[in-house]
């Protein structure tokens, strides 16, 4: 596959100028298309093995304390507060 030219869209972040060519690695899919290996390294697999239960894990105990601050807010009032209202 060396020097073939393939045409194809990708992410870059750095100013990259229309025409501009850069060597990249291609794969053959199983149903004959070629394509454009991703970034993907071990780093990268890491932190969102890391970051996706740490986000559901913080969602969780955002809503808890949420749910907490709701109904301690409508707690129907103690008997000392009922002494006092009267």
């Amino acid at each position: 596959m060396d020097g073939i030219k393939y045409t194809g869209k990708r992410t870059y972040y750095r100013e990259v100028s229309i025409g501009e060519e850069k060597n990249v690695e291609v794969y053959l899919t199983p149903r004959g298309k070629y394509k454009m290996k991703g970034d993907d390294d071990p780093l990268t697999f890491l932190l969102a093995c890391i970051g996706i239960p740490t986000g559901l894990l913080l969602t969780f105990i955002g809503g808890r304390v949420l749910v907490q601050i709701i109904v301690d807010h409508f707690k129907k009032p103690t008997g000392a507060d009922e002494e006092r209202i009267e």
